[in-house]
């Protein structure tokens, strides 16, 4: 749900294939590899985005709700697409060069206000990425001390710190700076 409550976006790993319950009532799910965006106050669909990728695994709006950051997967591997929410348009797809840390199917996603850089992270992995959305390349990477790996994953409003729960052979709550 964007930031006043007014736009849900849906992928279809969301729904579970069983449509998705909002004041009393049901949604139908979307289709594999799909987000709808749906109008909290009305109940209506707004729009749907296709996506390239077989399975929607998470969604990030900016903060301004214009872009909308969408981590689809195949085989394990992720993909990054950035939405304009405006015009409908795809504006920028990326490799997530992070999920190759673990494979793992459960990413944390997050997109900046300005949606000029996004982060990718994923349960069990070492890797915290940031990355610009104009080319996709890599801002700073963080990576958990040897034999540790990430259990939680939050940042800032205005993305300059992340937080991220570690485990393995530390358990504890780590604050990192976004930026060096």
């Amino acid at each position: 749900i964007n930031g006043d409550g007014t736009i849900l976006a849906i992928g279809d790993a969301a729904t579970n294939r069983g449509g998705f319950p909002m004041r009393d009532l049901k949604l139908p799910p979307p289709r594999p590899g799909e987000v709808q965006l749906w109008d909290t106050k009305m109940g209506a669909l707004k729009r749907t985005f296709p996506s390239s990728h077989v399975a929607v695994r998470q969604l990030a709006f900016s903060s301004n709700a214009r872009r909308l950051a969408v981590w689809t997967a195949i085989y394990f591997k992720g993909h990054v697409e950035l939405l304009d929410l405006d015009s409908g348009r795809l504006v920028g797809a990326f490799d997530d060069r992070a999920s190759g840390s673990v494979g793992s199917i459960l990413p944390w996603l997050w997109l900046n206000q300005d949606a000029s850089r996004f982060i990718t992270a994923y349960f069990k992995g070492k890797n915290i990425e940031i990355r610009n959305t104009a080319d996709g390349k890599l801002v700073r990477k963080i990576t958990t001390p040897d034999k540790a790996y990430l259990t939680g994953f939050a940042c800032s409003s205005d993305g300059r710190m992340i937080a991220s729960g570690v485990g393995g052979s530390v358990n504890q709550v780590v604050i990192w700076f976004a930026e060096d």
